[in-house]
């Protein structure tokens, strides 16, 4: 009986790490993050992971970003996100605006960024294409 057991033990107490392991990687993976510098280059990113576009915004200036996606069945949107500065930097310090997506199946996409005044009809200030390949 005590030569079965211990197998048994050895097994679970694997299953159990693996597990665990697993688990761990992916509520821990590192955070796949672009900035307004990475625009207008290919990225590619594993289906199923999250990443973001995470830009520079002053919400006191009137202007806010606009998104735009080619593709909804390569990359879904999730939410989006304000991060103001810190207490400590001068008003008009520029906080971070976050869009959150989702790779969700093999693909092209264009995720395409605008900061134009909210209520108006002009030119944007700034555009940026995020070009998105997600394996």
């Amino acid at each position: 009986m005590k030569n079965r057991s211990l197998p048994m033990i050895i097994f679970t107490i694997l299953i159990v790490f693996v597990g665990c392991f697993l688990v761990f990687s992916i509520i821990y993976a590192p955070e796949i993050v672009l900035k307004a510098d990475d625009a207008f280059k290919p990225h590619t990113i594993k289906s199923g992971s999250f990443f973001t576009i995470q830009l520079d915004t002053v919400p006191s200036s009137g202007y806010v970003w606009r998104f735009q996606n080619s593709n909804g069945e390569v990359v879904q949107y999730i939410r989006e996100e304000y991060i103001p500065p810190s207490e400590t930097d001068k008003e008009g310090t520029p906080g971070q605006h976050r869009f959150i997506f989702r790779a969700m199946g093999k693909g092209e996409t264009v995720i395409s960024v605008r900061y134009e005044k909210a209520y108006e009809s002009e030119k944007p200030i700034q555009q940026r294409e995020f070009n998105i390949n997600v394996k």
